[in-house]
């Protein structure tokens, strides 16, 4: 079942002094990832099941 989307959201992290930035949105089952600074540019998906790896993978308690 796809997910609907809730628009674009920046990382915490994401700030004018940081070259880093990304935001994520829902994207049918998956995740859509794109440049915050360059928003023009194509995004690209992320399933769900390798979305909750990479999620896992940045928490201390997963």
């Amino acid at each position: 079942m796809a997910l609907p989307s809730t628009g674009w959201h920046k990382s915490s992290y994401s700030n004018d002094l940081n070259a880093a930035c990304v935001e994520v949105e829902r994207a049918g089952d998956g995740v859509a990832v794109r440049d915050s600074k360059a928003i023009a540019r194509d995004s690209f998906a992320v399933g769900p099941a390798p979305w909750r790896r990479f999620i896992c993978g940045l928490a201390s308690d997963c």
